[in-house]
C-alpha cells in the first residue's frame, strides 16, 4: 500500500479490532493477519479504510486464537468471504463494507443485538440482502428487523410464537421460519406480505424491513444463493490465492515497485532528518542576520546561477547548507571533530552536503554531545525553548583551527558577500547606486570565474579546461 493507504487502513484495523488483539488473536497473528488483509484489499481494490475496519470487526465474531500458529489465515479466509459474499450482490463495495462493519459492531457491543450474530458469514449474507432495497441503509435495515423478531412481549409475540421463534433463534434462521407463516396468512387474507406484518408489528421500520428480508432474501432466494456461494469461498486459500494472483501480475508488481520507492524515500529522509532540522536552524540564522532572501543576495545568487550554469548547485541552498555544517561544528564537544572534519566542509559538493553532515552528527553523539542545541543550552523539550537562538560572532576562527583568516561557505561566495553587503551609502543617490550595482558585478564574477577555475583543475585530474566564458547580467532594482 501507499503512505496514505497504508495508514487508512492500520487507522481503522487498529480502531476496531485492537481490543481484540491479544485476545481473539495473537499479537504475532493479528501483525501477519494485518498484512495479508492489506495485501486482499489490494488485490480485491477495496477501500483500505473500510476492509481495516472490517477486518477489525471480523476478530469480534470468533475467537480464532484457537487456531493457534494459522490464525491470521483463518482470519483472513473469514473476512474474504464476508466480502466476497457481499460483492456478489447489489451495492457499492465500500459501502458494504462500511454497513457489514456497523452491524457487526451492534451485534457485539448493544445489548438488544448481542448474541444475533456468531459468524461473520451471516452477517455478510443479511447486508447483502438488505441492500438489494438500499445499500447505505442495510445496516439499520437489519437493526429493525432484528428489533421486530425480539419483541415477543409485544403485538407481534403470538405471530413469533406461532412461526416458533425464540431467543436463542438465529436471525436468518427467524426469517426462514417466519416468511411462510406470513405468506400462508397473505395468501388467506388476499393480501400483500408488507400488510400481515403491518397488521402484526407497530413498528413501520420493521415492517419494512422484514418484507425486504422475506420477499427478497426467502421468496427471492437471496438467502440460498448466498449461502450456496459462502461454501466456494470459505478458508484462507481463495484469499491466499488473489494475494497471489497480484504479486505475479504486471499490476501487482508495479505496486511493489512504488511502494518500494516510497519506502526508500522515507528511508532516506530518516536518515538525514535530524541534518534537515539543522538546516532550517541555519535558515532562520541566515535570515535573523539578513544573510537570506534580501535584494543584495537574490542578487548574488541571481548572478552566480546565471554564470556558473548550475554547476555550483544552488547558491542560495549553498549558504544554507554551509551554515548548517559550521553550526554542527561549533557544537561539537572538544575533541569529538578532528581537523579533517572541521576543514572537509569547505571542500564538499552539493551532492556531499546531507551524508557529511549526518556523519559529523553521529560523532558529536559519540562524544555524549548535542548537534542539534548550541553548547551550553539546556536539554529542554523543543516546545518549550526555541529551536534557534541568535548566535554570537561570524564567520571567525578565534581558535585558529583553520590556520586563521575568515571561514566562508567558498572563495567566491566571500567575494560576492564583501562586494555587496555595505558596498553603497544608504545616501547615494539611486542612480549612482545602480551604476556601482553594475560595476560591482564585473568584480563578483571575476572573483567568481577564478574560483570555478581553480575548482575545475583540482577535478580535472590532467584533462584540459577550457575557460569558461560568461557576459555579466545584471538584475537592477
Amino acid at each position: 500500500m501507499k503512505p496514505a493507504e497504508g495508514q487508512a487502513f492500520l487507522t481503522e484495523l487498529y480502531n476496531s479490532g485492537a481490543q481484540f488483539k491479544g485476545v481473539n488473536i495473537g499479537d504475532k497473528e493479528f501483525d501477519q493477519y494485518s498484512k495479508q488483509l492489506a495485501q486482499l484489499a489490494i488485490a480485491k481494490g477495496m477501500s483500505p479504510a473500510e476492509t481495516g475496519n472490517l477486518g477489525g470487526t471480523v476478530l469480534g465474531l470468533q475467537d480464532f486464537s484457537k487456531f493457534g500458529d494459522n490464525a491470521s489465515e483463518k482470519a483472513l479466509g473469514k473476512a474474504n468471504s464476508a466480502v466476497s459474499i457481499m460483492g456478489r450482490g447489489k451495492g457499492r463495495n465500500a459501502t458494504l463494507l462500511s454497513q457489514f462493519s456497523m452491524l457487526s459492531s451492534s451485534a457485539m457491543n448493544e445489548d438488544e443485538m448481542k448474541g444475533v450474530f456468531t459468524d461473520s458469514d451471516e452477517v455478510a449474507t443479511v447486508i447483502s440482502v438488505m441492500a438489494e432495497k438500499h445499500d447505505a441503509q442495510a445496516a439499520e435495515l437489519a437493526k429493525m428487523a432484528i428489533r421486530g423478531l425480539r419483541g415477543f412481549d409485544k403485538e407481534q409475540g403470538d405471530l413469533l410464537k406461532k412461526a416458533g421463534i425464540t431467543a436463542q433463534t438465529k436471525f436468518v434462521d427467524a426469517i426462514k421460519q417466519l416468511a411462510p407463516v406470513v405468506e400462508k396468512e397473505a395468501k388467506e387474507r388476499n393480501v400483500k406480505v408488507e400488510d400481515v406484518l403491518a397488521s402484526h408489528f407497530t413498528e413501520h421500520g420493521a415492517v419494512d424491513a422484514l418484507g425486504v428480508a422475506i420477499n427478497k432474501g426467502v421468496s427471492g432466494g437471496v438467502f440460498a444463493d448466498r449461502e450456496a456461494f459462502a461454501k466456494t469461498v470459505q478458508g484462507p486459500e481463495p484469499a491466499l490465492k488473489d494475494i497471489e494472483d497480484l504479486m505475479a501480475s504486471p499490476r501487482g508488481v508495479m505496486r511493489q515497485a512504488e511502494a518500494d520507492m516510497v519506502l526508500a524515500s522515507l528511508e532516506r529522509g530518516q536518515e538525514n532528518d535530524s541534518f534537515e532540522i539543522v538546516r532550517r536552524q541555519a535558515a532562520a540564522k541566515l535570515m535573523r542576520d539578513k544573510q537570506l532572501d534580501t535584494t543584495e543576495k537574490n542578487l548574488d545568487d541571481f548572478i552566480v546561477n546565471k554564470a556558473s550554469f548550475g554547476m555550483l548547485g544552488d547558491a542560495t541552498q549553498r549558504r544554507i547548507d554551509q551554515q548548517a555544517l559550521k553550526t554542527i561544528i561549533d557544537r561539537a564537544p572538544a575533541g569529538a571533530l578532528s581537523q579533517d572534519d572541521v576543514k572537509g566542509r569547505l571542500m564538499i559538493t552539493p551532492e556531499q552536503v546531507e551524508g557529511y553532515g549526518a556523519d559529523l552528527m553521529e560523532k558529536i553523539r559519540k562524544a555524549k554531545g548535542d548537534p542539534l542545541r548550541d553548547v551550553g543550552r539546556p536539554n529542554l523539550p523543543q516546545d518549550m525553548v526555541p529551536l534557534t537562538a541568535p548566535i554570537e560572532g561570524a564567520w571567525n576562527d578565534p581558535a585558529g583551527q583553520l590556520g586563521g583568516g575568515q571561514i566562508a561557505s567558498f572563495g567566491w561566495q566571500s567575494a560576492l558577500t564583501a562586494s555587496v553587503v555595505g558596498a553603497v551609502p544608504a545616501d547615494q543617490p539611486k542612480a549612482s547606486a545602480s551604476a556601482a550595482t553594475e560595476g560591482r558585478a564585473e568584480s563578483i564574477l571575476t572573483a567568481m570565474l577564478e574560483e570555478l577555475r581553480k575548482m575545475n583543475e583540482a577535478n580535472s585530474k590532467g584533462r584540459e579546461i577550457r575557460p569558461i566564458q560568461a557576459r555579466p547580467y545584471v538584475q537592477t532594482r
